[in-house]
């Protein structure tokens, strides 16, 4: 009760971090879920490599909200109509926890310009980003027993430019022996394989 804590809560502050840790491992305020007012949760700042307590940890003048620090997400994709693709993993330098602000979602059936693509091999993905974020890499994985040689060899992502009404190629790099599509890309959207 002295560091102002809910006695029936476990986390006072919401920020997943227990009242216990907070007060005796972590030294932040359990009241508080950004104990340094820097934009992150305590939580978050651990998670990133940073410390809860202070509101720029490596001193360089940027707050640690505003940091870009490099991490990667992994997704399983499911779907039974298009079940080629299995997977996806983002690599991003990025602001902000990457659970947080990234999200991937099937979109098969919901965006028309991407479903009915001629050749397209899984569903299509919404990949969007709420945070500022330097180029990422994608790697979309495949499920080798559906789909050939001869076809893996020809695939490629595309992406759709609005203002000029066409796809356009996004240079990706296909490895037959392990299943995967990479490419690289400095902005989000619906990105078919």
């Amino acid at each position: 009760i002295s560091h102002k804590t809910n006695p029936t809560k476990k986390d006072t502050d919401d920020d997943l971090l227990s009242d216990y840790d907070e007060i005796n491992i972590h030294n932040t305020n359990p009241a508080l879920s950004d104990t340094d007012s820097d934009g992150l949760t305590d939580n978050d700042e651990l998670t990133l490599g940073f410390d809860a307590n202070l509101y720029d940890t490596d001193n360089d003048g940027i707050c640690d909200a505003e940091e870009k620090v490099i991490q990667t997400k992994s997704v399983p994709i499911f779907c039974e109509d298009k079940p080629e693709l299995i997977g996806v993993d983002v690599e991003i330098n990025m602001c902000g926890n990457i659970e947080d602000n990234l999200s991937i979602t099937n979109v098969l059936g919901k965006d028309t310009y991407n479903s009915e693509l001629v050749g397209l091999v899984g569903a299509p993905l919404d990949i969007s980003c709420c945070t500022d974020f330097d180029n990422a890499k994608i790697t979309y994985k495949y499920d080798k027993s559906l789909v050939d040689d001869e076809t893996a060899a020809k695939l490629g992502v595309m992406s759709y430019n609005e203002k000029t009404g066409t796809y356009e190629n996004k240079n990706a790099v296909v490895d037959t022996e392990n299943g995967t599509v990479t490419f690289t890309t400095s902005h989000f959207c619906t990105i078919p394989l």
